[in-house]
């Protein structure tokens, strides 16, 4: 018992760290609520409903975003990634897109869509969307062709090749990519909330601030912090999960 609970001070003595710096700074300046008052104000907005709605529609956004993302990202790196030609077309246009930042589209986007969903939600994906086109086309660039090579010799065909040899050998790197993505997305739709949309947890930050409400700026910065954190735990999890079924399934 004692050995774990000096394992707990351990690993959150930074946070009472930051709490105590907190604390002592909100002392000296009245404009910056104290620990326990932004633990209050979040404790209201959770009572009240408004953080887990705006939690909900936030993460919401991140899954119909990555969900589009990979629906166009993959099979496009697939395709990139198989055919030298398509490579060779290709490169050029994503080393033109790819650098661009996400929010250098804004003011095109919200022009011609105005504010809605749809915006946030292009807004996310372009951001999201290169992580998981390059990482694919790399994963899939990447197989040895030795092993391609000898599936072909021992008559396998086309689409036996892709999912027996390439897919596996390939998988790795593609789930890199969608957890960057993934990163990337949840990083953008607080943006997306502050320009594009009038729910979730970014737009309850803007509302913080024009109501100059540090408290509530405070409690949605932790709230995103922590989500992400919890996102990137669990999609850890289930990479682990799909690597360890797929060694399972090339045993049997």
């Amino acid at each position: 018992m004692p050995a774990l609970f000096d394992k707990l001070i351990k690993r959150w003595l930074w946070l009472l760290v930051v709490i105590g710096v907190w604390q002592l700074y909100s002392a000296q300046m009245p404009l910056v609520p104290s620990p326990g008052t932004t633990l209050q104000t979040g404790a209201d907005l959770a009572t009240s409903g408004e953080l887990a709605t705006s939690a909900i529609d936030s993460l919401v956004r991140v899954m119909e975003s990555m969900a589009i993302v990979c629906a166009i990202a993959l099979p496009l790196g697939f395709l990139i990634g198989l055919s030298e030609r398509a490579n060779r077309y290709m490169n050029k246009l994503i080393s033109l897109l790819r650098p661009l930042p996400p929010v250098a589209w804004i003011p095109l986007i919200v022009m011609v869509w105005g504010i809605q969903n749809k915006t946030s939600l292009f807004l996310i994906c372009v951001g999201a969307f290169f992580p998981v086109l390059i990482n694919t086309i790399d994963g899939v660039r990447g197989v040895q062709r030795i092993y391609v090579s000898a599936a072909v010799v021992l008559g396998a065909k086309q689409s036996q090749v892709i999912k027996d040899v390439i897919l596996p050998a390939a998988l790795p790197p593609i789930l890199t990519g969608v957890r960057v993505g993934i990163g990337i997305a949840w990083m953008l739709v607080v943006i997306a909330e502050l320009v594009a949309v009038k729910s979730g947890l970014g737009y309850m930050i803007l509302n913080g601030q024009l109501d100059m409400r540090l408290d509530v700026i405070i409690v949605g910065i932790v709230v995103i912090g922590f989500i992400g954190l919890a996102i990137d735990r669990l999609y850890q999890m289930f990479s682990r999960r799909v690597c360890v079924t797929l060694r399972q399934v090339e045993r049997a």
